[in-house]
């Protein structure tokens, strides 16, 4: 299962707009790992997670065309998860559009009502789906994952399956509820990205988490079997406001077991990345 991991901010990217924050000035001097885009994730070129409205600069500064995309998980109907104009411009039918099958879209209640009113006459199959039930998509198990935030009744997270390998997609989310924890026990997980907006703050914040709730989750996680030692942990969904680099964070993390995540990550669980073991500080 190839993994490229698109984008790895929060809601405001980084570095914010308009801002004065150190975090701000200092990502857009130092460019590289520093500068994130809203969060999203591409497996396999096939299934994606999230289409934020960062979806082309990611897909260009990556080299991507995602026309082999059949797949389109979203977590949440918010702006930074799901840009529904956007989609509508690149699906719309036109004689440069050729897709062999149409774009099979998944998402909450929310963010399928949304799509409706915006995407107009285009080739994408929409399905609403709740937590906990198993989609079967080609070559992938997915599992929905009740996700803890406020807005929609029910925000998704995803555990995701080939073959023998796993991975948990764990962004934009508080510490899980008891019903996902019962859920995931019955699943070993080969790697977890897990969302750390606040940095290496406490969040105080049941919607979100920073590094002092993502390091509660692996431990809940290790003492109920979910991750063992192999399990990669990647904290991803970060934001400006922490004042934090790159290798700041992970220097501060990395005792733990934890490493940082950066746009245009490329994993592979069933190979170890080059990128990943040769991938220069900074850049």
């Amino acid at each position: 299962m190839r993994i490229q991991i698109l984008g790895t901010a929060a809601e405001q990217g980084w570095p914010r707009l308009f801002s004065k924050s150190h975090g701000s000035h200092r990502s857009l001097e130092l460019g590289g790992k520093h500068v994130r885009s809203r969060s999203s994730l591409l497996i396999d070129a096939c299934l994606k997670i999230d289409f934020p409205a960062d979806t082309f600069h990611q897909a260009v500064t990556q080299q991507l065309m995602l026309d082999q995309v059949k797949y389109l998980l979203l977590t949440r109907s918010s702006y930074h998860n799901i840009a529904p104009e956007e989609l509508s411009l690149v699906l719309q039918n036109g004689q440069d559009l050729k897709r062999i099958s149409p774009l099979n879209v998944f998402g909450n209640t929310e963010t399928v009502a949304k799509l409706k009113a915006n995407l107009g006459q285009t080739s994408a199959s929409l399905f609403e789906i709740q937590a906990f039930q198993t989609l079967s998509l080609g070559n992938y198990l997915v599992h929905p994952i009740r996700a803890n935030n406020n807005g929609d009744r029910e925000p998704l997270n995803y555990l995701i399956r080939k073959g023998k390998y796993s991975m948990l997609y764990a962004s934009d989310t508080g510490i899980y509820g008891e019903p996902s924890f019962r859920f995931l026990k019955y699943h070993n997980l080969d790697l977890v990205l897990c969302g750390c907006r606040y940095g290496a703050r406490q969040s105080g914040d049941p919607y979100g988490m920073g590094f002092p709730e993502a390091l509660a989750l692996k431990r809940r996680f290790e003492k109920e079997g979910i991750s063992q030692s192999k399990t990669l942990w990647y904290l991803t969904q970060l934001q400006h406001q922490d004042n934090i680099l790159h290798e700041e964070l992970e220097a501060l993390v990395h005792p733990f077991g934890f490493k940082v995540a950066w746009d245009g990550l490329e994993l592979d669980l069933g190979k170890p990345s080059p990128q990943e073991l040769n991938a220069p500080k900074g850049a």
